[in-house]
């Protein structure tokens, strides 16, 4: 008995560091492939142009992976995880369209999920009905369904009606944290006594590239800022 569960516990581990390595291989191969992108563009202004329309193109990548997902396969009420660090919620409200802003959801019952998108499909969403509400990332322009609302979630993948925002801010993460694809973790700088740890597992090596091309976006912006005051 001892043995087995020592096999079974040495497969977890292994699943584990598997799953580490393969999501910081592949962060490293965009990140490297992102930096051969901005490396011959000296102008900051083309730089943030290329930035923003690489943020567009991975958020639409995780958002259209992600509505399959109750197709194929079950969902686990474990996947309404942490995507980003040290998220402020600004105490600002807002709305999302659906037909303009990428959402991303987390739905977890896949029977209610279908049947909120057959509804839909075939009456519209009326959002008075189902009053549900979405966290909003102002500077990527991009909103997550994370909550117990199916039928939002339904509503953002067939792209119909509107919700309610809760407007987030990422700039203490983009200056606290940095990622190397698989975890997010503190910046050396911002080690302390008191919290010599601070580490958090990216849910999807895709959220560590989106982190990053936010952090070179606020970084630059920071630097147009400053110069545009002089």
């Amino acid at each position: 008995m001892y043995s087995l569960k020592r096999e079974v516990y040495g497969k977890r581990i292994k699943k584990i560091f598997s799953s580490f390595s393969f999501k910081a291989q592949m962060f490293q191969t965009a990140l490297l492939e992102i930096q051969s992108m901005l490396y011959e563009v000296e102008n900051d202004m083309e730089k943030l142009d290329i930035i923003q329309f690489l943020i567009k193109c991975v958020i639409n990548d995780i958002c259209a992976s992600y509505a399959a997902k109750p197709i194929y396969c079950h969902l686990e009420r474990n996947e309404r995880l942490t995507v980003f660090p040290s998220i402020t919620d600004t105490g600002e409200k807002g709305e999302v369209d659906f037909t303009q802003t990428p959402v991303l959801s987390f739905p977890w019952e896949n029977k209610k999920f279908r049947n909120a998108v057959r509804s839909f499909a075939n009456i519209g969403f009326d959002k008075s009905k189902y009053d549900g509400m979405v966290t909003y990332f102002k500077d990527l322009n991009f909103a997550i369904v994370m909550t117990h609302y199916h039928s939002t979630a339904a509503a953002s993948v067939i792209r119909q009606g509107t919700a309610k925002a809760c407007i987030m801010d990422l700039t203490t993460g983009y200056e606290r944290y940095t990622t190397d694809g698989a975890q997010y973790f503190l910046k050396e700088e911002y080690i302390t006594q008191k919290k010599k740890i601070d580490i958090y597992d990216t849910y999807d090596y895709r959220f560590a590239v989106l982190f990053s091309l936010g952090q070179m976006q606020y970084d630059i912006q920071k630097k147009l800022n400053k110069h545009h005051k002089w």
